[in-house]
């Protein structure tokens, strides 16, 4: 590996391509055989009951790593379940706010709309009122005007009687 100067950057380094697929080799003879395999199988190894080849102080450091990053792995999965079922929560919450609240506009515009026919049916009973005190008091009035209209014929009836008793005379 070199820079844009072609200067060396490290004698230690490179980078290597390994097709896992054709690895197919039984006998560990040396370390790169060693870790080809641990690339290829150390998923399924079970890390309390090693085999014999992954008995080496390095292959141990890399299987505990690889155990570190898969409980990584799984305390991602389970942090993102835990924001997935509270992203879910927090919608059903807002969801629920907004339904009590149309709810409760509707029952303001139920309320609203009971209290003007209230004030309707009032208005609409005052005029009531109203026309029966008119109608009282024009049925009083009638009932002066007969009887006012049967003094005048009880006078007049007195009258004819006076006239009748003169007349006899």
């Amino acid at each position: 590996m070199r820079d844009e100067t072609g200067k060396l950057l490290t004698d230690y380094g490179g980078i290597w391509l390994f097709e896992l697929e054709k690895f197919n080799a039984q006998v560990i003879d040396n370390e790169q055989t060693r870790w080809l395999r641990f690339f290829k199988e150390g998923k399924q190894l079970n890390d309390l009951n090693l085999p014999d080849w992954m008995n080496t102080q390095e292959m141990k450091q890399a299987m505990n790593t690889l155990c570190q990053f898969s409980e990584k792995e799984r305390n991602y999965f389970a942090y993102q379940a835990r924001q997935d079922f509270l992203r879910q929560q927090g919608t059903i919450l807002f969801e629920k706010d907004e339904a009590l609240e149309q709810r409760d506009g509707a029952f303001a515009e139920r309320d609203a709309a009971l209290v003007e026919k209230e004030a309707a049916l009032a208005e609409k009973g005052a005029a009531l009122a109203e026309k029966g005190a008119a109608l009282a008091e024009k049925e009083a009035a009638l009932a002066e005007k007969e009887a006012a209209i049967a003094e005048v014929e009880a006078a007049i009836a007195e009258v004819e009687r006076l006239k009748a008793l003169l007349g006899q005379k």
